[in-house]
C-alpha cells in the first residue's frame, strides 16, 4: 500500500487512471 501512495504522491498527474485501477486491484472493496 505504501508503494501506491508513494507513486500517487510522486506523479499524481502522470496516470491517474492507472493509479485508480491499481488501487481497485489492491483494495477490491
Amino acid at each position: 500500500m505504501s508503494e501506491l501512495v508513494f507513486m500517487l504522491k510522486r506523479a499524481p498527474r502522470m496516470q491517474p487512471n492507472s493509479m485508480k485501477q491499481k488501487l481497485k486491484k489492491l483494495e477490491p472493496i
